[in-house]
């Protein structure tokens, strides 16, 4: 389990500055607006919000180098991320007609050996990595680039052998039964 940390009350200004009431008040130090800060929720009301389960803490990412997405990045999960313009895929490609809507490739990362892997899905579109057709489940290394659609993406690992969250968890666990 990550470490416990306390959760600051963090507000939002009406003009999007966000800012420590401990530290502020209810006035932005920005702008000087002021927001309520009776309605704030409490400490297990933000730690419930905002903690992530296992599942969508994210092992890499998609980043768009080519097409009408350009600059923009698609988290990648544990397990398996199908990829199409669907609102139920886990990597949603919107804009670009020649994705198919559901399943036009997909990720998978497996957490237990940490291995990232590109899968041609189950639609009529083609899927290629760094140049070339996929039909067989393809290892993903970091700056391999995918073509879908008329989009470009290249891959980028945050979990590997060198990095992945068990890792993580076990080296705060142990500080903390040290501390």
């Amino acid at each position: 389990m990550p470490p416990q940390i306390k959760l600051r009350p963090i507000e939002t200004c009406p003009n999007g500055h966000h800012f420590n009431t401990n530290a502020h008040g209810d006035t932005c130090p920005v702008c000087g607006a002021k927001v309520d800060t009776h309605s704030r929720k409490t400490q297990e009301e933000l730690e419930k919000e905002l903690t992530l389960k296992k599942d969508d803490w994210v092992c890499g990412w998609l980043v768009c180098t080519r097409g009408v997405n350009w600059g923009r990045s698609y988290e990648i999960k544990a397990e398996k991320n199908p990829i199409g313009s669907a609102h139920d895929m886990a990597i949603r490609v919107l804009g670009d007609p020649d994705i198919d809507k559901r399943n036009h490739g997909i990720i998978v990362y497996e957490p237990e050996d940490s291995v990232t892997t590109l899968l041609p899905g189950d639609s009529k579109g083609l899927v290629y990595k760094n140049g070339k057709v996929i039909f067989i489940p393809e290892k993903l290394q970091s700056l391999d680039r995918i073509d879908i659609g008329s989009s470009q993406f290249i891959y980028i690992a945050l979990c590997s052998e060198q990095f992945d969250w068990k890792k993580e968890i076990a080296a705060a666990e142990a500080k903390e039964a040290n501390a």
